[in-house]
């Protein structure tokens, strides 16, 4: 006689030809003991210490009186064995050599259960353990830094933010915090509670002259957790000559000016910076600027430039504005993806929408900046510094709440498309 699984979850687990036609199956009615995971482990267990027979398909905790087929599932032992008898079938003579392992796979919520699931062993379609202490309910922080966060099932994926600041003295302008010093030890803790692997420092030179050598003395003293996109004043003659062998110094990886202020806009329309944009192309050095403010120059210096590699910080979008307003600018943004030197940052994405995690106003947004450029040309960062949200939080958002960026594209966005894009060695994910 066949050998039937009872238990609906050791079924699904089982291979084909164990599995009866499905004219039969659907009056179910188990033949014989079926040989699921709880099973073997109450078989397993000294007599003198069983339960008392109760659902006999899992054998778990006290008698049950049977139910009427009519009775609600969830009032059923576990939710999924499928008979509830009275009495046990005799117990086997010994344990079966192979042992279907769907119950303890699906472990049941039902408390009784529990004793006697086996251990579950490592499995895809396991979600990672939710991180209890995430402000966000985020899956992942419990790892070691250089394991890598295992997103969605998928290999080791090195979290990299594509901007934060550091700096020792002076006022932080707009919403950064106000505190006289953020420190490299301090950023370093934030990204180990959040599971960021290494950042992209952008010295805040607009409020502390000093942060650009501050940014080089943290890459070298933190090699693998920190690297730099400095900057000095391009609009001094004195210092066209800084921009040779820019990229020696330690960690540094290219120049970065927000460009913020009018007089600084200024700089290109009236020529100020038309010496800059050859000599980076000529240097290899990439160029990381807010054109969400100037997209019309920085168009034309994009096209003027193809060698230069360029980044347009805080996804492009109108600094000032806030939800749907902050994608004003979307559509001449979008066209800037048809030039092949042309890179997006998605950071301080949380910082444009006026409603709480994870922000779902900003998903359509966000998708259509990354269509368009493509996971190697779109990258996460955060500028913690002045973020509405927690560190862990500016995580999740990407890695668990946009349904559409998952596996490959997932890894590029949120580090590796970064590195190779700036030539940044951080070594591979395991």
């Amino acid at each position: 006689m066949t050998t039937w699984p009872s238990c609906t979850a050791c079924w699904r687990a089982s291979p084909a030809s164990r599995r009866p036609a499905t004219a039969a199956w659907s009056s179910w009615a188990p033949r014989r003991w079926s040989r699921c995971a709880r099973w073997a482990a109450a078989r397993a267990t000294p007599p003198g210490r069983r339960s008392a027979p109760g659902c006999w398909a899992c054998r778990c905790a006290a008698p049950r009186p049977r139910r009427p087929r009519s009775a609600s599932p969830a009032s059923r032992c576990g939710r999924r064995c499928g008979s509830h008898r009275a009495a046990p079938p005799p117990w086997p003579a010994r344990v079966p050599r192979r042992v279907f392992r769907g119950c303890a796979a699906r472990a049941t919520a039902d408390p009784s259960c529990r004793p006697h699931a086996l251990p579950r062993p490592p499995a895809r379609h396991r979600a990672p353990p939710r991180d209890q202490a995430g402000r966000g309910g985020g899956r992942p922080a419990t790892r070691t830094r250089n394991q890598g966060l295992k997103i969605r099932g998928g290999t080791g994926v090195k979290i990299v933010d594509a901007q934060i600041h550091i700096w020792s003295s002076g006022t932080p302008s707009g919403l950064h915090r106000k505190v006289p010093a953020f420190t490299a030890e301090e950023a370093l803790r934030e990204m180990d509670a959040a599971g960021v692997d290494a950042a992209l420092i952008h010295p805040p030179g607009s409020w502390d002259p000093g942060s650009n050598a501050l940014a080089v003395e943290a890459a070298r003293t933190y090699p693998d957790r920190f690297a730099v996109m400095g900057q000095f004043p391009p609009d001094k003659p004195e210092n066209r000559r800084l921009i040779q062998g820019w990229k020696s110094q330690p960690g540094m990886l290219g120049l970065r000016w927000a460009l913020l202020a009018p007089e600084e806009q200024a700089w290109l329309r009236d020529g100020t910076l038309d010496w800059l944009w050859p000599a980076a192309e000529r240097e290899g050095v990439p160029v990381a600027t807010m054109a969400g403010l100037f997209l019309p120059e920085f168009r034309r210096i994009a096209e003027a430039h193809p060698g230069l590699k360029l980044i347009i910080d805080h996804c492009g979008l109108v600094r000032t504005a806030q939800d749907d307003a902050a994608f004003a600018r979307l559509e001449e943004l979008v066209a800037l993806a048809r030039l092949p030197n042309v890179a997006v940052k998605a950071t301080g994405a949380p910082h444009y929408s006026t409603q709480p995690y994870p922000y779902r106003n900003l998903h359509d947004g966000l998708h259509r900046i990354f269509d368009a450029f493509g996971p190697q040309r779109f990258f996460w960062g955060t500028d913690i510094t002045r973020m509405p949200c927690s560190y862990r939080h500016c995580v999740t958002f990407f890695t668990e709440e946009l349904p559409w960026l998952a596996g490959r594209d997932l890894e590029l966005v949120m580090g590796r498309g970064l590195c190779e894009w700036l030539g940044w060695d951080l070594g591979r994910s395991p």
